[in-house]
């Protein structure tokens, strides 16, 4: 069985020399709306999102994905990949969450199904070329329905 299309397919670049997060849509059905720093908003409950990674100077890997229904609830980051609430949903690459707090190359695909509330999800990285695999967590990003 082949993935989903995605709805949406956003690009996140990480620039390594000042540890700036970026992103921006590349392609997507009508109506999606992201913003450079990361919050999205889709136009329709039912909706699989792309996240692709970008890494500048040297190619960096996701690290952790955390999602919660507000930026307090984040778990600390030394937890990697936590479980995902209800209706959201990983579908590449498998199995996730990783082993052993390993990395993923990606792109990360997501399920959305058919929330209809609000979320705010963090991503961190890890560039490959780096002897000490330091993390870099992005701040917390907002993922809004538009049903509240």
């Amino acid at each position: 069985m082949s993935d989903p299309s995605p709805n949406c397919a956003i690009v996140l670049q990480f620039y390594q020399d000042d540890g700036r997060f970026s992103y921006y849509c590349e392609a997507s059905s009508r109506g999606w709306q992201v913003q450079p720093n990361g919050s999205i908003r889709p136009p329709s409950r039912s909706r699989i999102v792309q996240i692709s990674l970008q890494g500048f100077p040297d190619s960096a890997v996701f690290a952790g994905f955390q999602v919660a229904s507000s930026p307090g609830d984040l778990p600390p980051e030394s937890i990697h990949w936590p479980p995902l609430p209800d209706g959201v949903t990983v579908v590449s690459p498998t199995p996730y969450p990783p082993a052993n707090d390993t990395t993923l190359v990606g792109p990360l695909v997501l399920d959305l199904g058919d929330q209809s509330r609000r979320f705010f999800y963090r991503l961190a990285v890890v560039v490959e070329s780096d002897p000490e695999q330091a993390l870099h967590w992005d701040d917390p990003k907002i993922y809004d329905d538009g049903s509240e």
